[in-house]
């Protein structure tokens, strides 16, 4: 029902009322997205037009009942941009997501002339172990990204638990063994 109200033009006293919302929240809404930008890159103009749709859009939504204005045109933009993120990151020409099982079969990793440590290393492992591998080593585009969002490398340990507990759906127990044997079979080499 309020979305119907947003199709029908706005009075000169409801431009104000806006107008005036918007100034007073004009300087948060530009730390929102600077922060954004800061964080993940994209286009400036694009994260701004965002914002600024989220605000008109949170403030046709508004229930004064449940809370400040500023407080849910925060919420709407900041969600927002990430949503616009989601978004631009699966429209990526050429990025297919890919299971483990589709990179092993692509990638030949068993030339002992090029890294003789690794093809003995990848003999020596359980399959966790290999996947663990075969994900830093070839990383599928979703993981690839997600990895750039870790700006130290002791971070990547992290990232890739993340990776497989809620994209692969392993546990945490498995997880953890699976990185425990692979430092063992480094240490051993």
């Amino acid at each position: 029902m309020r979305r119907e109200e947003q199709k029908m033009p706005y009075t000169s006293l409801q431009r104000d009322i806006l107008s005036e919302a918007f100034l007073d929240m004009e300087k948060m809404i530009f730390k929102i997205v600077l922060d954004h930008y800061k964080r993940y890159g994209g286009d400036l103009d694009e994260l701004m037009s965002e914002a600024q749709e989220k605000f008109l859009l949170a403030h046709i939504d508004y229930d004064g009942a449940k809370g400040e204005l500023s407080t849910y045109v925060y919420q709407k933009v900041k969600f927002g941009l990430v949503d616009l993120q989601r978004r631009n990151y699966r429209k990526l020409k050429g990025c297919k997501i890919k299971s483990l099982d589709d990179v092993k079969g692509e990638c030949q990793v068993t030339s002992p002339k090029k890294d003789p440590d690794l093809t003995i290393l990848l003999t020596q492992i359980g399959e966790d172990c290999a996947n663990i591998i075969y994900l830093i080593l070839f990383p599928p585009c979703d993981f690839h990204d997600e990895m750039n969002n870790y700006k130290r490398a002791n971070e990547w340990r992290n990232c890739i638990t993340e990776y497989l507990h809620f994209h692969m759906k392993w546990s945490l127990e498995r997880i953890q063994m699976a990185f425990t044997e692979l430092m063992e079979a480094v240490r051993e080499s």
